[in-house]
């Protein structure tokens, strides 16, 4: 079960659901305003809570963010491209130059699909503005997601592009996922440059922009 819920179940115990909406609160406007013009009292008038439920399940406004960082990093790690990572069927399939590729860009298009999530809106713009713009915590998400998509997808390209070498392959993966990243990051140059109103209509053509199926060279 993942540990953030927006909308937690109906029959939650009232301390858990509290700590829910004051998280939910917290990701949605952190992404909307950013940390510093986000305020204690926006989080809990949003919540439908009191300051002191802050104090009480998070301590600060700043432990507030780390347990909303931790939350989405969480979820990450256990849906999405985090499930398909631990898939044995996929690691099966990946032990050959096609099957490696297929299953790169399987990873892509489940990140896609993921982050452009109606539902996902509020986390993803917490992640673009919070984390992935100023960096705050990114260490926090790398520990806990990143680094391990990315030892998965350095053994993912050394098998599909046959490099050889560690640290090349090290960072082709890493280009990749920040090819990934970045698109993300600008949904409005996507609109722009390609005169999609939605991204999430164009996954399959995102991920043969960023990882075609027969690649310079391969086979």
């Amino acid at each position: 079960m993942s540990t953030l819920a927006l909308h937690p179940p109906a029959d939650a115990p009232r301390v858990l659901d509290t700590r829910h909406r004051l998280l939910a609160s917290a990701i949605r406007l952190f992404g909307a305003h950013g940390f510093d013009a986000t305020t204690v009292r926006d989080i809990v008038e949003d919540a439908g809570q009191n300051v002191s439920a802050i104090k009480y399940h998070f301590g600060s406004k700043e432990d507030l963010f780390d347990a909303c960082a931790r939350a989405v990093a969480d979820r990450l790690r256990q849906e999405g491209a985090g499930a398909l990572i631990r898939d044995g069927a996929w690691r099966a399939q990946a032990t050959t130059p096609a099957g490696a590729r297929d299953t790169i860009r399987a990873v892509i298009r489940v990140v896609l699909q993921d982050a452009l999530r109606p539902d996902r809106a509020d986390e993803s713009r917490f992640l673009r503005r919070e984390i992935i713009h100023t960096g705050r915590r990114a260490d926090l998400l790398f520990d806990h997601v990143l680094g391990e998509h990315l030892a998965f997808m350095t053994g993912l390209v050394d098998m599909a592009e046959g490099i050889g070498d560690p640290t090349r392959a090290r960072a082709r993966a890493l280009a990749i996922i920040l090819q990934v990243v970045l698109l993300l990051s600008s949904t409005h140059f996507l609109a722009l440059g390609m005169g999609w109103s939605a991204a999430s209509d164009h996954i399959a053509d995102i991920v043969d922009a960023v990882y075609p199926i027969h690649q310079p060279g391969g086979t």
